[in-house]
């Protein structure tokens, strides 16, 4: 059997390590290792991201928790490692690290037994802690904690034997293999070390201190293995032992829809009862047409198990209406539903405009829909507290995002822990040209400002170097400018959730990750520019003492159009750039479908065809069709495909 590397600390630990997890399980295939694991420092974070790499690289993942919890005997914090032997180990990793990153503290006797996690005593740990400071307690400590774990085990690394080892033995406390792992690369042990700096806001006192920096960085399985083999066989047959033990899938793709809550009856029937009652509101003539494409899209709806979903959406965007809190037309595909309209969550009537509900929802091509719900950004947080309130504090969270080490900040970081002035780190991140998304090989390949920089001492070639390996390195949790996600049930036996802001809880999985176990994402989104226009509202009414609503603007209205067709655009959302607003001058929409087109076009998939949208329109370029039989479809744009439709 090999030896598995579990005690990984990812770069979601974040300042304390360099292993990217994609590098990480790319390395370790590549040196031999056929189980890796990663034990982060109280989150969990990584663990989607690393399950699904280690499944394509054919390894066996192992999710593991570096957790600081409080000792009643010590009455402070200390360290234990936990490794989740399948599912139910999991989902308790996912509470212990929840109640840490939630309240900032966490016992371990609140959620004992631990009969499907193993616990591993790492380098500092209250055991070695009572052996020195109360050797007489040390006795009842562990067995109260050997009540609580039926795996316990003694860390033990090849660098140094644990002091522990023979009270170990003679209290049957077994040992287990463990590398501490923080970098890749034995080049990235200096890096890991300028990180501790950065996040202490501390300073190299001497760039020797570097040189001597002594740890460990991810070996071959085979050195690794024969190492344990010759110096602690037992300690490494224990390691095997328990990952030969571990068989579980972490449940990706479900459908963990939250439902909305009603007092009788079923959602589909509810839905169709606010649909029924608000269309003729809504339309003015109902016709034929409007009955029947209601009525196609409620049953769409409904095959597809998303008429929760519809009820959720309407209800948050009443619950803005009733507040006079101003909401956007709606953007994207939901344009093309008629529910969406008729229920008020879009102001775009998909009738009159010719748009298709299938662009939204397919049941031949099964997405999820996505209805992106615009607020004023001084609002924004009514509308959250009133979603938390709604479905309860721990089955609803805003979503996690991390902002990154970007070329010019860890130059400036690197650059203060090297012991530069403020106006030496200014300098270097000066030599990175002003372009965005632009990485530091870009810069030294493009700028000879920074090359020379570099060059001028071996001083400033390891800080680049060191640069260079934090690039990219997640540096702060922040929060995700939309996304939110709601659950049937409490989001903690799901995923770990960590504080936020504003008292509403924060997931510690990104995104993605979040979608990718089968949680419902919605966005809402806090707009400037509808706070510009509440705020307008608002002055209207003290000025004039009447209640205006810009729904009231007629679409072809002549003023607002001479202002689209001059450009003179600030503050209208998407019609803000330089370049849109150039186009606007050059094509001189007259009504709101060619202002919708200029919209549509100003993207980089039909960016190309812009030239052409304008030169047809002004008769000096002939209007062709694909095909004759698009005529129908194209005519509106001059023959040019405009809209992903």
């Amino acid at each position: 059997m090999s030896f598995p590397q579990l005690y990984t600390t990812t770069a979601f630990s974040l300042l304390q390590s360099t292993v990217a997890i994609d590098r990480y399980v790319a390395k370790g295939k590549e040196l031999g290792y056929q189980t890796l694991g990663i034990c982060d420092r109280n989150v969990l974070t990584g663990a989607v991201a690393f399950y699904q790499a280690c499944l394509v690289a054919d390894i066996q993942p192992i999710i593991g928790l570096h957790l600081d919890y409080y000792s009643p005997v010590q009455e402070e914090e200390n360290e234990l490692l936990l490794f989740a032997k399948n599912q139910a180990g999991y989902e308790q990793l996912i509470l212990l690290s929840s109640q840490k990153e939630l309240t900032g503290q966490v016992r371990l006797e609140d959620f004992a037994p631990y009969d499907q996690i193993i616990g591993i005593f790492p380098k500092r740990n209250e055991l070695s802690y009572l052996a020195q400071a109360h050797p007489e307690r040390l006795e009842a400590r562990y067995q109260e904690l050997s009540a609580l774990f039926p795996n316990l085990y003694l860390g033990q690394s090849l660098v140094e034997e644990n002091p522990l080892k023979n009270w170990a033995k003679e209290h049957d406390l077994p040992s287990f293999a463990l590398m501490e792992v923080a970098g890749l690369e034995a080049s990235e042990l200096e890096a890991v070390a300028v990180m501790e700096h950065i996040k202490t806001g501390s300073q190299i006192a001497d760039l020797q201190e570097l040189e001597l920096i002594q740890g460990n960085y991810l070996r071959s399985e085979a050195s690794v293995k024969q190492s344990f083999l010759e110096s602690y066989p037992e300690a490494l047959n224990h390691a095997q032992n328990f990952v030969a033990e571990c068989h579980w899938e972490l449940p990706l793709h479900q459908k963990l829809y939250p439902s909305y809550p009603l007092a009788s009856g079923s959602a589909g029937d509810y839905l169709r009862k606010l649909c029924e009652e608000a269309l003729p509101r809504r339309v003015a003539q109902v016709s034929d047409v409007y009955q029947k494409r209601l009525d196609y899209e409620l049953s769409v709806i409904h095959q597809m198990g998303f008429d929760d979903y519809f009820l959720i959406v309407w209800d948050v965007m009443d619950f803005a209406h009733q507040n006079q809190i101003v909401t956007g037309a709606g953007r994207g595909s939901a344009a093309g539903s008629l529910v969406a309209y008729v229920l008020a969550i879009t102001d775009v009537d998909p009738i009159e405009y010719e748009l298709l509900f299938e662009r939204f929802l397919n049941p031949e091509r099964y997405t999820m829909p996505d209805i992106d719900l615009d607020i004023p950004d001084n609002r924004r947080e009514e509308v959250l507290h009133y979603v938390q309130q709604k479905y309860g504090k721990l089955r609803m969270a805003q979503i996690a995002t991390f902002g990154t080490m970007a070329a010019k900040m860890v130059l400036r970081d690197v650059a203060r822990v090297f012991g530069l002035s403020q106006s030496e780190a200014n300098r270097w991140s000066k030599a990175i040209p002003n372009k965005l998304k632009i990485t530091l090989k870009e810069a030294y390949e493009t700028a000879p400002i920074l090359r020379d920089l570099v060059q001028q001492s071996p001083k400033n070639k390891r800080l680049f170097q060191i640069a260079l390996l934090l690039e990219g390195l997640p540096r702060h949790v922040s929060t995700h400018a939309a996304g939110v996600v709601i659950s049937d049930r409490d989001l903690t036996e799901l995923i770990p959730l960590q504080a936020g802001a504003e008292d509403i809880n924060l997931t510690q999985f990104t995104m993605n990750d979040v979608e990718t176990i089968g949680l419902l994402k919605m966005d809402f989104l806090g707009l400037r520019n509808l706070s510009i226009i509440d705020n307008t509202l608002q002055g209207i009414k003290k000025v004039t003492g009447k209640t205006f609503s810009q729904k009231e603007i007629p679409l072809n209205d002549p003023k607002t159009i001479d202002l689209f067709q001059k450009g003179d655009t600030s503050g209208v959302f998407q019609f803000e750039s330089a370049g849109i607003r150039n186009v606007l001058r050059r094509l001189g929409p007259e009504n709101i479908e060619e202002i919708a087109a200029v919209n549509a076009l100003y993207r980089p998939g039909p960016m190309q065809n812009i030239e052409h949208y304008i030169q047809r329109k002004k008769g000096k370029e002939a209007v062709s069709y694909p095909d004759d039989s698009l005529k129908d479809i194209l005519q509106n744009t001059y023959g040019i495909m405009v809209y992903q439709e």
